[in-house]
């Protein structure tokens, strides 16, 4: 298995905090891209043989969320011309929102979930 991270965050005694894909191949190339929001954020994607793979956890600040859609949108793009993109990630956005309404401008949403996800605590308010 063939790890790859992108660290948004790196801690000053080693290691860090950002996303990962774990892959049975090794990436051919990867590409690392800064996303907005007051805690740092990324977007990972990974070339393979036939398809780009992506992962992202994208920030809690909903114009820091829209802003990352417009890099994400132009990333994905740039890569879609010859292969087709899958992205993952954790959206911190409600089903009808502005980011993933955004998303569903340039990408085709392969899971409808229509139900939110929460934070550890409240969860049922």
């Amino acid at each position: 298995m063939h790890a790859t991270f992108a660290a948004a965050v790196n801690y000053p005694n080693g290691g860090g905090y950002g996303v990962a894909v774990l892959s049975k191949e090794k990436p051919l190339s990867v590409v690392k891209f800064p996303l907005p929001g007051r805690e740092p954020r990324m977007l990972l994607l990974c070339e393979f043989k036939d398809f780009w793979f992506g992962t992202t956890h994208l920030s809690l600040q909903s114009t820091n969320r829209v802003k990352s859609a417009g890099i994400i949108r132009k990333s994905v793009e740039e890569r879609s011309q010859n292969k087709p993109v899958i992205l993952t990630g954790d959206w911190n956005a409600t089903p009808k929102s502005d980011t993933l309404v955004e998303f569903e401008k340039f990408m085709t949403v392969l899971s409808k979930e229509r139900s939110r996800t929460y934070h550890g605590f409240k969860p049922y308010k």
